[in-house]
């Protein structure tokens, strides 16, 4: 399946241009050949099986992983070239395992998000605070602010890195499975979340997600990613097909669109002669 990867003249906020990365100790690559914009003010989800580099793709843009070849653009200038404090203020990632020092509270977690527009051991100014406070209610932790990371449960802490990461106002938001960990409720709220930043502050979102359903729900446009490579991209509706499904996926699959979204009905395991 081919889908074409760019069909409009639209302004866009981060793309890669054929990139190659390889994790250290690894003679292959993760993410081959890889071309992908992501437009100014769009969602755009990346799926794919595990392994098939979303996660790599995500660091790639976000400036966490080396490029063995290729380039990534913010705007008009490589990521490479931007200052780390000032590419902060405008692109934030999220990645699917944070780590943070102990002994922080969910309150000195957020406002590490303001570090890159107050530096580390300024005051917080009136604009920081209220970045904070809306961070915190978004997430619903207000009412944890003073709680140890530690004591909070699996669900809770991935609502507080969102949290951080919101706190820095950022145009970009790259979220590598930001539903994980979180039950069925926190799920829906948090895709009902990225919804209003996209649609209320204009935040263009990047994000990988393993449910298809939810992605086609909340994305303008899917890329869908097989051993490393861009299978498709394009509008849900156009990507997310039973031959998607079955030639990446490996699963038979019903798909059948309706006012809400796209609903995928598996009907059982694909031929296992078709590898993707």
């Amino acid at each position: 399946m081919s889908v074409p990867l760019e069909t409009a003249c639209v302004a866009v906020r981060l793309r890669a241009e054929r990139l190659h990365v390889r994790h250290p100790g690894i003679d292959r690559d993760a993410v081959r050949d890889v071309s992908l914009a992501v437009r100014s003010g769009e969602i755009l989800a990346l799926v794919g099986p595990n392994g098939s580099g979303k996660s790599t793709l995500l660091g790639s843009l976000g400036r966490d992983l080396a490029l063995r070849r290729g380039e990534v653009f913010y705007g008009e200038m490589p990521v490479r070239r931007w200052p780390r404090r000032r590419l902060a203020r405008r692109l934030a990632r999220l990645p699917q395992d944070p780590q943070s020092p102990e002994g922080l509270t969910v309150d000195d977690l957020v406002r590490a998000g303001r570090h890159p527009h107050v530096g580390g051991f300024a005051p917080l100014g009136d604009r920081d605070r209220r970045a904070l406070e809306e961070a915190l209610a978004a997430v619903e932790l207000a009412d944890l602010r003073d709680r140890p990371l530690e004591a909070l449960s699996g669900g809770e802490r991935r609502r507080a890195f969102l949290a951080m990461a919101l706190a820095q106002e950022p145009e970009c938001l790259l979220l590598d499975e930001p539903t994980a960990a979180l039950d069925l409720r926190h799920q829906l709220e948090l895709l009902a979340l990225l919804e209003r930043l996209n649609r209320e502050r204009g935040t263009t979102i990047a994000l990988s997600i393993h449910d298809l359903e939810h992605a086609a729900r909340i994305a303008d446009r899917i890329a869908v990613l097989s051993r490393g490579r861009i299978y498709a991209v394009g509008p849900p509706a156009e990507v997310l097909t039973g031959e998607t499904l079955l030639d990446v996926f490996r699963v038979d699959a019903r798909v059948d669109a309706d006012d809400r979204g796209l609903r995928i009905r598996v009907l059982g395991p694909g031929d296992p002669i078709r590898s993707f």
